[in-house]
């Protein structure tokens, strides 16, 4: 399957009335995040057609789509920058 230009028609399917379907995107997506950048190579695709006024698609949808992409971009520049909790791990007497 050549997934760009068809991305976007999956991203459609996060909003989709019919929970199933939205359920299945959603899983589709989730397992696609953990494979490496996908997500991130995949972003400005998605984008672009979801843009597209000749696809039509409202501000609100629009932001739902987004924020589940986003989601995914801040979990995974979470997981990726170093310190967090381990630098907060570092005994006072360090400081």
């Amino acid at each position: 399957m050549k997934v760009k230009g068809q991305v976007s028609e999956m991203a459609m399917l996060l909003i989709n009335p019919e929970s199933q379907i939205a359920a299945l995107a959603k899983k589709f997506f989730n397992e696609l995040f953990h494979k490496g950048n996908a997500i991130y190579s995949l972003l400005p695709d998605i984008i672009s057609h979801l843009s597209d006024p000749e696809l039509g698609v409202e501000e609100v949808p629009f932001h739902t789509i987004m924020k589940q992409f986003f989601s995914y971009i801040i979990t995974k520049d979470k997981q990726t920058k170093p310190g967090g909790k381990a630098v907060s791990a570092v005994p006072h007497s360090l400081n």
